[in-house]
């Protein structure tokens, strides 16, 4: 049978199947296209995947175990809130793959091609005895692992840090290279201001690096395009600086009319209902301090 896989994807979409989720056990797919397909809540047992084109497919809440992953195109796939269990991840493409909320167990990245991770993505996931084997530094340019948990020593932490690393002294020097950020004329006279003119990376104790920067004085006063009150400059936690830095971002515009999408911002938000009610009375209060320093109107 032609595409077998892709043919237990049409059944589960069109409700044809004995079971409510794709429940795959002891089978072998090979050179298969399952694109932009939702396959929530299934379930891969002692399964080979090989050569297989699983872009932009969403795996939410979905469990593996025993799989194997070989040459297959992982890109832009999802998988939140999802469990691997001693699977193995070979030559595969991960260019913005979206784990989160997933754990790894006993499982293994290896042998992945330069530039396969590019944009990928691993938030709130937990690494349990996980390798990353055969990965090259410019591999994890790009790459970001966001409030995840490495318990064990394994190569997964140091591929964390590695990641790290090289992703703060990546950003650094791009701010470094990047157009001056203010140029303006001032008493017959020209002026331009870069934001970082020095940086330095030291390793101050066995587990922390110290980053020192400085910043041009006369940009650190810069009125333009926005001023913002002093608490916007630390955060008690995650959700504060995300909230802030939306805040940020709408408000940084030339535009007179500024623009802030809630429910895009709660929706990318996991919690539960009790802290979402915290969330939003933090950001009325944001909302309440800039009124205050007289920096937006008092109309919603």
């Amino acid at each position: 049978m032609k595409n077998p896989l892709q043919n237990m994807i049409d059944l589960f979409t069109n409700g044809l199947l004995e079971t409510q989720n794709l429940q795959i056990s002891n089978e072998n797919f090979l050179d298969e296209i399952i694109c932009n397909e939702r396959l929530f809540s299934s379930s891969f047992k002692n399964a080979s995947l090989l050569n297989l084109n699983f872009t932009n497919v969403d795996f939410g809440s979905s469990f593996f175990q025993n799989c194997i992953f070989d040459r297959t195109s992982l890109q832009e796939a999802e998988f939140k809130n999802c469990s691997l269990i001693n699977c193995r991840i070979r030559n595969c493409n991960l260019s913005k793959v979206d784990f989160t909320e997933t754990t790894f167990d006993k499982c293994c990245f290896e042998k992945i091609e330069k530039g396969s991770l590019v944009k990928g993505w691993f938030e709130s996931c937990h690494f349990l005895e996980t390798n990353f084997n055969g990965f090259e530094k410019v591999t994890l340019i790009q790459t970001a692992v966001v409030d995840s948990k490495f318990s064990k020593f394994n190569k997964s932490i140091e591929f964390k840090g590695e990641f790290f690393l090289i992703d703060i002294l990546s950003y650094f020097e791009r701010l470094q290279t990047s157009h001056p950020i203010a140029t303006y004329f001032l008493d017959g006279s020209f002026k331009s201001y870069v934001i970082f003119p020095y940086v330095e990376l030291k390793k101050r104790f066995e587990k922390y690096w110290c980053i020192e920067i400085a910043i041009a004085e006369q940009l650190y006063t810069f009125p333009y395009p926005f001023g913002f009150p002093k608490s916007f400059l630390c955060s008690q936690h995650k959700n504060d600086l995300r909230l802030k830095v939306r805040l940020i971002q709408s408000l940084v515009v030339k535009d007179q009319k500024k623009t802030f999408d809630l429910e895009e911002l709660f929706n990318q938000v996991s919690v539960s209902s009790s802290r979402m009610v915290q969330i939003k009375k933090e950001f009325g209060k944001l909302l309440k301090e800039l009124v205050q320093q007289k920096l937006i109107q008092p109309e919603l």
